[in-house]
């Protein structure tokens, strides 16, 4: 996953949006509902990828 990726997934759960309303790959939408990620594994993926990219 990207950084551009998470960032938006992040952001739909923060917004309490659905899903469906970003522009996310399909592949990351369903594994997002399938895997039921929780708004603090988003936001620590994030976070990570924010350490990684500096």
């Amino acid at each position: 996953m990207t950084l551009e990726i998470i960032k938006r997934a992040n952001r739909a759960l923060i917004e309490g949006k659905n899903i469906d309303s970003y522009n996310l790959p399909k592949k990351v939408k369903e594994s997002i509902v399938s895997k039921k990620y929780s708004k603090e594994q988003i936001n620590a993926a994030y976070a990570k990828a924010l350490k990684m990219e500096a």
